[in-house]
């Protein structure tokens, strides 16, 4: 047998070192690309933080209800119904109920994107 092939030549054999991630029960070692915490964080801050462009969408697009004004629509509508969402959110709980919910997408798709152990 020839010395000169080793391992390192040859595609189809084992790596010297196990690849580097997380490491299940079985052994199976998965990249683990976010954490269950990393990803209801990540749902909760894009879905408060996306809730005021897209009420600023809405009151361009359509009626928006301001709250002490009425509805408003339009282009002068954009930032009164962007302030809005800060009556909504913080007075009568809005941006609690959206963190929550973005919180649970978040956790929901992070379970189903993740591979499979």
């Amino acid at each position: 047998m020839d010395d000169s092939i080793t391992n390192d030549a040859n595609p189809y054999s084992a790596p010297k070192s196990p690849p580097s991630g997380k490491r299940t029960g079985e052994g199976q070692v998965v990249d683990a690309a976010m954490t269950e915490g990393a990803a209801l964080l990540r749902g909760a801050i894009w879905s408060v933080v996306s809730a005021f462009p897209i009420a600023g969408l809405m009151g361009l697009l359509f009626r928006f209800p301001v709250p002490f004004v009425g509805y408003v629509s339009g282009f002068e509508a954009i930032i009164p119904a962007m302030l809005a969402v800060i009556f909504y959110g913080v007075f009568m709980g809005g941006l609690v109920l959206i963190g929550v919910l973005g919180a649970i997408g978040g956790a929901v798709t992070a379970n189903l994107t993740s591979p499979v152990l």
